[in-house]
């Protein structure tokens, strides 16, 4: 359908018959058609030069459905921020909107009213609950006000600009992304309207051709500003997004908001960051296109693009009626968006935005994300106290907001609330080496004390340890269940009384009994000793009291006249004492020796006691014997590890939650959860647990 702009006078083409507002591309005014006729909204602001992957009439697909891109409008938060969002024209006749959130996209529809009970503005707030007809229910990550400043192509419904809407921002947790629209917030209560759509990868829409246009002279233009104070170079890394720029000569706030420079206020002092604003950071396992993961032969992974260091500020939190200074440095990617990097005590972590609603209350304060249960650490209030360089929103000294710090070393989940706008972060604990790598630059160490979110720099060890406990345990079974002992001698002998004699020190043929002692010396049958299998000596002295025994036990093979003699001590007291009863010693001695050389032996007993009376003594000999006390030995020692570990662990966590709000982790014994005790939860952390 082809109109004439009621403003010019040019040709206006509507292309869909279900589009009601398109752009003039003459004079930018919004001509809207209906059954009484062609008018004007008035003329639209130009386009604010926005970088994007989107083009109008670019073809993509989504769900199976093919679309076009035939219109687009950038919108204004109330906060500053500007967003786009483009209009696609479905091959089944539906209306989408493809939304661009800093590197980020949603796909929404419209859904017709009645689908469900939707809330009143006055019944939410961030951190809501709603219910919108879904399995599951939505959590309102921002609640604000925004207008319409542009638009080109062709529109489904009125767009006037300058005019301010109500709208809640809501997701599920699940990759599901809602808009409930109040419209106008100063006219009366009305039934707002539902967007129910998904995040979703560029990637995945398959975008190709539009009509793309090239770089406007106002986007080349604006890398490089003067400032309005001092007339100095302001270098713009992100002329398309950035709101705030401090000057680097004058140290003046500047906002550059609309294309247009405007003074804030000079500053009452000049930031110097650690990490220089543009240095470019490498952080692989952050970005995309890393190593390949299944590193195939032959196959080159892309190297990961770097991050790019634009804003600095340093804020403090309010501990203990004092505030503690910390430093983040906002980091920008181009295909990720924004994120920070951040400095505390002198320890680093990496910050990554996720999904607030994708998180869930395990307890009192506790949180659980990706089902790992985060430990609350910390409430407090956050202030910013410095800034510089560059920023997308409308950072000012002095600004506030409140915060929950919850861990699972080496991670950190941070729900931060500022205004009516709910974020959650997801930090990662970096080491002092792992900054300078990535950054290039030597920060400075002034680490002080053990950081919340900071892992135990020994962690393998205590997994080597029981990896290791469990290798021998496994061994000690296999080792039980494959030992089978076999009975050499069983022999019992009677030691005649008389003047005890010692035996000499062993010879090449083994001590002999005096002849004067007839009887202290015995032998055994022959036996057959294997290669390979351990021999037990087993010798008692039964009748032992309160004296002596020497027994020593020669193993001679009968083939060569050598052998290997092992010697037994033992002794027995006992008696009363005060009136009460003591002993001590043992009347029965094990010894084990290593395999032998296997053939054909005979065991020479030579004993002598010093008791008055005959002594008897039994011996058996038995070989492949498990030794179960090496395995316990073994075991001992790995379980002194485990306790110096727990030791080592206790220290570390009691240096880590003695800076906590919270007073230290809760004690095992209330390790469960207590659902009754979610009400307690104070201020806006409950909130999101009400359905």
């Amino acid at each position: 359908m082809n109109v004439q702009c009621p403003n010019c006078g040019a040709p206006v083409e509507f292309r869909f018959d279900d589009s009601f507002v398109r752009i003039c591309g003459n004079c930018k005014n919004a001509v809207v058609r209906s059954d009484r006729g062609i008018e004007s909204l008035g003329k639209m602001a130009d386009l604010a030069p926005m970088a994007s992957p989107l083009a109008l009439f670019a073809e993509g697909k989504y769900a199976g459905r093919g679309f076009l891109l035939i219109g687009k409008a950038q919108i204004q938060h109330s906060a500053g921020g500007i967003w786009q969002e483009w209009y696609a024209k479905f091959d089944d006749g539906r209306w989408g909107w493809i939304a661009e959130h800093q590197g980020k996209f949603s796909v929404s529809f419209e859904v017709p009213n009645g689908a469900a009970a939707l809330p009143s503005a006055d019944q939410l707030a961030a951190g809501s609950r709603v219910d919108i007809g879904g399995s599951t229910p939505y959590t309102v990550t921002e609640f604000g006000t925004g207008k319409y400043l542009g638009a080109e192509g062709e529109l489904p419904f009125r767009l006037e600009a300058n005019v301010w809407f109500l709208f809640a921002d809501m997701s599920d947790g699940t990759g599901s992304f809602a808009t409930l629209d109040y419209g106008d917030p100063n006219a009366p209560q009305q039934t707002p309207t539902l967007f129910a759509g998904a995040w979703v990868e560029l990637s995945a829409l398959g975008i190709s051709g539009g009509e793309r246009q090239p770089a406007s002279a106002n986007l080349q233009q604006a890398k490089r500003l003067a400032c309005p104070e001092c007339n100095g170079a302001v270098d713009l890394r992100l002329p398309d997004s950035s709101m705030r720029v401090v000057c680097p000569y004058c140290n003046q706030l500047i906002s550059t908001e609309n294309g247009t420079l405007a003074l804030l206020g000079k500053l009452a002092s000049k930031a110097k960051p650690a990490i220089p604003l543009g240095t470019k950071c490498n952080f692989p396992q952050f970005a995309p296109g890393g190593t390949d993961p299944q590193g195939k032969p032959g196959t080159a992974a892309p190297a990961p693009s770097p991050f790019t260091v634009v804003g600095y500020q340093r804020r403090s939190a309010w501990v203990d009626y004092s505030w503690y200074p910390f430093h983040e440095y906002l980091l920008h990617h181009a295909d990720l968006g924004f994120r920070w990097l951040v400095c505390s005590d002198g320890h680093w972590s990496f910050v990554e935005p996720v999904d607030t609603a994708a998180t869930q209350a395990a307890g009192t304060r506790d949180r659980e994300y990706q089902g790992v249960k985060f430990k609350a650490y910390a409430s407090c209030t956050l202030r910013v106290d410095e800034v510089y360089g560059e920023f997308y929103w409308r950072v000012k000294t002095g600004d506030l907001s409140t915060t929950l710090d919850a861990i699972a070393p080496p991670a950190m989940l941070s729900r931060e609330l500022e205004g009516q706008e709910l974020n959650t972060s997801l930090s990662t604990y970096l080491s002092l080496a792992e900054v300078r790598k990535a950054t290039g630059v030597q920060v400075p160490d002034t680490q002080q004390g053990v950081a919340p979110n900071a892992p135990l720099k020994l962690p393998h060890l205590g997994k080597v340890a029981l990896a290791l406990f469990g290798v021998l345990l496994t061994l000690g079974i296999v080792f039980k269940a494959k030992a089978n002992p076999r009975q050499l001698v069983n022999q019992t002998f009677t030691v005649p009384a008389g003047k005890p004699n010692l035996p000499p020190p062993p010879a090449e043929v083994g001590p002999v009994a005096p002849e004067d002692q007839p009887g202290n010396a015995f032998f055994t049958e022959p036996f057959e000793v294997k290669a390979g299998q351990n021999i037990e000596f087993v010798v008692g002295t039964y009748g032992l009291t309160n004296s002596w025994a020497y027994v020593v036990v020669d193993l001679v093979d009968e083939s060569t006249g050598t052998f290997v003699s092992v010697d037994h001590e033992m002794e027995s007291y006992s008696g009363y004492e005060d009136g009460e009863y003591w002993s001590e010693g043992t009347n029965q001695r094990k010894r084990t020796i290593s395999p032998i050389k296997a053939g054909t032996y005979v065991a020479r007993v030579e004993a002598v006691h010093g008791m008055t009376d005959n002594a008897r003594v039994d011996l058996v000999i038995r070989q492949n014997v498990f030794q179960g006390a090496y395995l316990i030995m073994a075991l001992g020692f790995l379980l002194i590890i485990f306790v110096i570990l727990a030791l080592v662990r206790w220290r570390h966590d009691k240096k880590r939650w003695e800076n906590s709000g919270f007073y230290g982790p809760p004690a095992a014994s209330q390790a469960g959860d207590d659902e009754d005790d979610d009400d307690d939860d104070d201020g806006f952390f409950a909130g999101d647990d009400d359905e």
